[in-house]
């Protein structure tokens, strides 16, 4: 039975091409890709290195300028806004999970968190509410007035993605989020990341990683800077991974991901 209320989409990029010069040289890291990023949904990114999964990353989030194309967000063509218009707009709208985890290595845990929200002009005591909140759901409680380095990568990465979720995004980027993480620490964050999906939060996440992968409910692969492949696997729902591997495997090798 059809639903009566079809996911819809909560961004939209349309002909997206990114184009790097140098000299009388030129890259193209992205070459006319039309995507769709459904609402709700868990997105996985995958290519090899160079392939230009993390440009597209970049581009559909605003933080790189398209040489030609659109990303539509609420109706926004993102591309198009002024560059102040523009970080602001990103600063209440997505949010951003990176592989280097990038928090301020002066700042605590508790000040890194609640950054965002000042920076978005909102009330500071909400704000520092709404952090150490943020902190406790995931483990952190205990560590909010310590500095990144006196905390593990794992628990480094967590604060991280509370500082993403600050302002409520309704879109959450994240690039390679486990990628300097041992084994347990990458596990609890990809945990993290699905029980977040799994309570409404729509996540497009770039990797290389088919375990990472599998977490997906949907999975792009990038070769050459082109879509390649797109499969649907269905949500995550916590069991047995072999099967779901062994799906992500054989399609990410045929379409060009050794």
């Amino acid at each position: 039975m059809t639903s009566p209320h079809p996911p819809s989409a909560i961004l939209t990029a349309d002909g997206l091409c990114k184009t790097y010069s140098s000299g009388n040289q030129q890259h193209h890291a992205v070459r006319n890709v039309t995507v769709d990023i459904v609402e709700g949904e868990f997105t996985v990114i995958m290519g090899n290195s160079g392939s230009g999964k993390s440009s597209l990353l970049y581009l559909l989030s605003g933080l790189e300028q398209a040489t030609a194309g659109h990303v539509l967000f609420k109706g926004k063509d993102i591309h198009a806004l002024p560059q102040k218009e523009l970080a602001k707009f990103r600063a209440k709208e997505m949010g951003y999970i990176y592989q280097s985890i990038n928090l301020i290595p002066d700042l605590t845990l508790l000040e890194n968190v609640s950054l965002p929200g000042y920076v978005a002009g909102r009330p500071k005591a909400e704000v520092k509410r709404e952090a150490a909140a943020l902190l406790e759901q995931m483990g952190l409680a205990s560590e909010s007035g310590r500095l990144p380095m006196q905390t593990s990568g794992g628990q480094q990465q967590r604060g991280a993605i509370a500082r993403a979720l600050i302002n409520k995004p309704p879109l959450l980027f994240a690039d390679e989020p486990t990628g300097s993480l041992n084994y347990d620490q990458g596990v609890s964050v990809l945990n993290l990341l699905t029980k977040l999906n799994h309570g409404g939060q729509s996540i497009v996440m770039v990797t290389h990683d088919i375990k990472a992968a599998c977490r997906g409910d949907r999975i792009i692969v990038i070769s050459d800077g082109k879509i390649s492949g797109d499969i649907q696997l269905g949500r995550y729902d916590g069991g047995d991974m072999s099967e779901r591997e062994s799906i992500v495997f054989a399609f990410a090798t045929k379409e060009g991901r050794p």
